[in-house]
């Protein structure tokens, strides 16, 4: 309504730009009203504009403004706007085999930088199932006829938490519930008239749509955009029709599917030269449409027609050590070979539980498995073995497992992955019977591809008993690193988990962990305090009573509209409690907030830029202390630089130290023999927030937390 008020009078206003609260122009107005007649009702309605000031370069409304004006740019281009980004309807790509689409798009932020006003720009992709909520739902009762209640609880798994577009609207929504007793045959009440009328009706009548289907389950979904009612209260709540609800994204089952994403990769992995050409085509279209040129010049603006250069740095090439001097350094695509582990323990008492079908797999495999260990110095004798046909004699076995003593390991040998199968493992071994659990899946594969994975297992089943593979010289003498990280499960309605790990040696190669339970959504943490005190106590304890002269805390999961939150909620009670802890020693700490998704694209000569490439500066914050570190090496597409945000530091450290120690630190998760995009304790503590808030659903056994179990 305020803005067809806007289109009304807009012969008052001149040049002007509206976005539905803020009224910009060239030039002062005196406070004006605007009055006119509602054409459902023929109210008298009037409105009210008044001066609020001169919006300048501190302004909060200074950059939103460049954001209005491009994004009336992109409109004359027609382009589709889903969410926040627009896609072009002619450019997508079906793949009828899955069943699924594959929209294009642009994604457009303007932002204030070091030392400019940029607008970053990059290539987005939505993918879209062609299947409807409906079609998931006969697909659930196709796969069990036998029960109603598994066929909706089925359905709830597969729908809970995912996002659906509705086209008849072109919003999006997640889905919260479902709601099996209402059907498109039962009524609401419309909230402006008070009215009384079936939703098969009201879609008929509003959008001259005809359900096909009277009977099909409601769903219970939340708007993208809240409103407010009259009372102040939130409607972010309202019912859809299956029918009519596309799902966005990608299942855990779909993730899984090797071809599907193979299939789905050849046109969402752009590579860096391909990924170029895009941006200056939409540069190009941008320039050449002139009612997008006549917007900028209106404001006398005008938007550049290539990238911005920027300097960056190369670090060196990390040095990887192994057991007695033995050491290599990181290729140029972030991998090495191990020939020998720092430390190992002897692994000679475990227990394996093996699906019949896979016995001779399994004593096959074990053989390689034993023999890739010795070459590396890990030690493997041959273990008790139990067979099982059914979950029922998983469970049976996995009890009795709880009753033997003196285990060091138990291993779940499976012909599947399956979901069932996992979380009654881990479990058990993480919560009633606190020991390092392993599951092996048992496929047809070649020699060579058996030596690799036997040999990457052995590796992981090292470090869960204790022993560490590889470590990287850190100079840094008396320093604890921490990382931080939540797990958000869609299908949990109740809660989320976060999980804490933190390093207690100077090879940071053996950690300490801990987990919190989290209101569901909720992002900050109430106990990462505690556990940072708990952590420094046990360090006191491995280091000859010595605390850690050097605290750095890596943060994961946190927007940068976040940033103040954390600092008032999180870095200021660790301060309090490590003053009580420090009393009147000087406390050095670095809090650092980690984003992975950062939508800056850093290229080289046209393509990805090496491992070890930095930048700190031209597109960093001009307010901020922040860099861009380029760690890994990607085989296809383009690379996605992590972000890193200094939000606390009495470290006396320069910048450029912390950059180093930060790449470091991306060499030391133990799970891949490669540089990570992020350090990792950070990775670490992703692992095991992931494997409570998906798996096993509470606080694991403390008499776990000083092992690397959740590898």
């Amino acid at each position: 309504m305020r803005k067809g008020l806007i289109k009304l009078y807009k012969e008052s206003f001149n040049i002007f730009i509206y976005d539905g609260y803020v009224l910009y122009l060239h030039e002062r107005l005196p406070n004006m009203t605007l009055p006119t007649k509602k054409t459902s009702d023929d109210e008298d309605v009037t409105a009210s504009i008044r001066y609020i000031g001169i919006v300048d370069t501190r302004d909060r409304h200074y950059l939103q403004f460049f954001n209005i004006i491009m994004r009336k740019c992109i409109e004359h281009l027609k382009l589709q706007l889903v969410r926040r980004n627009y896609y072009d309807p002619k450019d997508n790509k079906r793949i009828d085999h899955y069943k699924l689409e594959v929209l294009s798009g642009i994604f457009t932020s303007i932002r204030q930088h070091k030392e400019n006003i940029f607008m970053c720009v990059d290539v987005a992709h939505k993918i879209m199932r062609l299947d409807t909520l409906l079609d998931i739902w006969n697909n659930c009762k196709r796969k069990k006829s036998d029960s109603k209640t598994k066929i909706q609880q089925m359905f709830c798994e597969e729908v809970i938490g995912c996002i659906v577009l509705t086209d008849y609207n072109n919003n999006m929504y997640r889905i919260r519930d479902i709601d099996f007793t209402l059907t498109p045959m039962d009524t609401f009440i419309l909230s402006k008239t008070g009215e009384s009328i079936r939703f098969k009706d009201y879609y008929q009548n509003r959008y001259n749509i005809t359900l096909k289907k009277r009977k099909q389950p409601m769903l219970l979904a939340e708007r993208k955009q809240r409103t407010r009612n009259v009372s102040g209260q939130r409607e972010n709540l309202v019912y859809l029709i299956s029918e009519l609800c596309r799902a966005t994204g990608l299942t855990d089952s779909m993730q899984k599917n090797f071809s599907m994403m193979r299939a789905l990769s050849l046109h969402t992995q752009i590579v860096p030269d391909k990924r170029i050409k895009k941006l200056m085509t939409f540069n190009k279209k941008l320039h050449d449409k002139s009612e997008a040129l006549n917007e900028l010049k209106q404001w006398s603006l005008q938007l550049e027609n290539k990238l911005v250069e920027i300097q960056g740095r190369k670090l060196p090439m990390k040095q990887i050590c192994f057991h007695d001097n033995d050491n290599t350094y990181a290729g140029k695509q972030g991998n090495w070979n191990i020939n020998s582990l720092v430390s190992t323990i002897k692994l000679d008492k475990w227990m394996v539980l093996c699906e019949t079908e896979c016995r001779d797999k399994w004593q096959e495999f074990l053989e390689i498995l034993k023999f890739e260990a010795k070459k590396i110095r890990f030690e493997i004798s041959y273990p008790n073995t139990s067979y099982f046909k059914t979950k029922i004699d998983l469970n049976m076995e996995i009890e009795n497992v709880a009753k033997a003593t003196a285990l060091q390991l138990v291993v779940c040998v499976d012909s599947k992955i399956s979901y069932n199968n996992y979380t009654v493992l881990k479990k058990k071994c993480c919560i009633d019977r606190p020991v390092p659990s392993q599951m092996i899946i048992m496929k047809k594969r070649k020699a060579k591809l058996l030596s690799f994975i036997a040999k990457k297992i052995a590796i992981q089943i090292n470090c869960k008993l204790g022993g560490a593979p590889w470590y990287v010289n850190i100079p840094l003498k008396g320093l604890m690193v921490i990382g931080f990280d939540v797990c958000h499960d869609k299908r949990r309605k109740d809660c989320d988990f976060s999980a804490t790990v933190a390093s207690l040696d100077s090879n940071l190669s053996r950690y300490i962990s801990a987990v919190s339970k989290h209101k569901k959504d909720e992002e900050l943490s109430n106990d990462i305090a505690s556990h940072i005190c708990k952590f420094i106590s046990a360090y006191r304890d491995n280091n000859g009573n010595r605390y850690p002269e050097y605290i750095i805390i890596y943060r994961n999961g946190i927007g940068e509209d976040q940033l103040e939150l954390v600092y008032n909620h999180e870095v200021k009670k660790i301060k309090e409690k490590l003053d009580e802890i420090y009393k009147d020693m000087p406390i050095k700490m670095t809090f650092i907030i980690i984003t992975k998704r950062a939508n800056t694209r850093i290229f080289y000569n046209d393509n990805n830029p090496p491992c070890g490439t930095v930048v700190d500066s031209v597109i960093t914050s001009p307010v901020k202390r922040d860099f861009f570190i380029v760690s890994q090496h990607v085989q296809h597409g383009t690379i996605t630089p992590t972000l890193y945000i200094i939000i606390y530091d009495t470290l006396d450290l320069n910048i450029e130290m912390i950059q180093q120690l930060t790449y470091k630190l991306t060499h030391m998760y133990y799970n891949w023999t490669g540089i990570m995009r992020v350090p990792a304790p950070c990775q670490y503590a992703h692992k095991l927030a992931y494997l409570v808030g998906v798996y096993i659903y509470q606080e694991p056994n403390v008499d776990m937390e000083n092992l690397l179990y959740y590898l």
